[in-house]
């Protein structure tokens, strides 16, 4: 039962907001292929190249449980703990249903 982050992928360069970006959850090769192509232009001063961060926000959790016998649940969270609270409470009261029937 994964909880995928699916939050957006970025590249930001310090005191350079025009060169920030956002992609994809899925696209983060895209966000490294920009982050390459930065650190190979020059600065606009010549002095140096550009130094971009790589990163992923952590705004947006997938909770997918896929279980023989059971209806699949697919939920999105704010946040990694709340996805992990509510699939153990989903667990917690599949397992009760079982051991009742």
């Amino acid at each position: 039962m994964p909880i995928l982050n699916r939050s957006p992928c970025y590249v930001t360069v310090k005191n350079n907001p025009a060169k920030d970006r956002t992609f994809p959850h899925d696209e983060f090769d895209q966000a490294v292929a920009y982050a390459d192509e930065l650190r190979a232009t020059p600065l606009p001063s010549g002095k140096g190249l550009y130094k971009p961060l790589t990163g992923q926000l952590e705004d947006s959790f997938l909770l997918r449980i896929r279980r023989k016998g059971h209806p699949e649940i697919s939920e999105t969270f704010s946040t990694e703990a709340e996805a992990k609270r509510n699939e153990q409470q989903i667990l917690t009261t599949r397992t009760r249903l079982i051991r009742r029937t």
